[in-house]
């Protein structure tokens, strides 16, 4: 697999797809920072984690999302991935972990915001490993949700707006769910990637949010590669 991993990750680069989403994230980033922190004169990311980084995470996995299977589609050599003796778990790993990969190399830019902070002001270092830590769960399960997505989308732009129309619903659901009726704010926040992300932006480090975010990204690739064997056998 690490080989189909490289060959993934470096396409990024080859073509100014990798470059554009990560100038795309630390632009958004860099501008949800300062309207977060630096303009209300604080060393608290709490609110650039829990409201702004998301969105700002949104964006970016959109952006990444058309690099999937709706690329191969494209170009006509996603029946390559249905008749090469290569494991269809070991074909959606690559892209996944390629993916993770890219958006970990944009996520350190806020390391970079919370060494400014520790330069300027008393900045709790615990609560940023948690928030950081929080950011990395997030992104592996939004990552892995456009992964289903590109399976059974035929275009790139459609890719882009449905996985961005995708995780932006699980976004709003788990924002209003608290003006619900209790029982429709469960049925919500199971669903919802949002709900689970508070814990980690107040700093706690939980184990449930951790197993939810582990099990929804285990589960989406699942069905992705349900969604290809699927397609072979077509």
């Amino acid at each position: 697999m690490g080989a189909l991993v490289r060959k993934e990750f470096t396409v990024y680069f080859k073509n100014p797809t990798g470059w554009f989403t990560l100038c795309v994230y630390t632009l958004i980033s860099g501008v949800c920072f300062v309207f977060a922190v630096i303009n209300n004169n604080t060393t608290s990311m709490y609110t650039y984690f829990a409201l702004y980084l998301y969105i700002a995470n949104l964006i970016f996995v959109s952006l990444l999302s058309f690099k999937f299977f709706s690329e191969e589609k494209k170009n006509g050599t996603d029946k390559l991935w249905t008749t090469c003796p290569v494991s269809l778990y070991t074909v959606v790993l690559s892209k996944f972990v390629s993916a993770f990969c890219l958006f970990f190399i944009g996520s350190l830019v806020n390391v970079l915001y919370a060494v400014i902070l520790g330069m300027f002001g008393d900045f709790d270092v615990s609560t940023f490993v948690v928030q950081y830590i929080g950011v990395l769960l997030l992104g592996a399960a939004m990552i892995s949700v456009a992964v289903f997505i590109s399976t059974f989308t035929e275009h790139q732009i459609s890719t882009v707006a449905a996985v961005f129309g995708t995780l932006l619903f699980m976004y709003i659901i788990g924002a209003v769910s608290k003006y619900l009726p209790a029982w429709l704010a469960v049925v919500l926040n199971s669903i919802s990637l949002y709900s689970r992300y508070g814990d980690f932006a107040m700093g706690i480090l939980s184990l449930a949010p951790i197993v939810f975010y582990v099990s929804v990204t285990a589960v989406f690739l699942f069905l992705s590669v349900r969604m290809l064997e699927k397609r072979r056998w077509e």
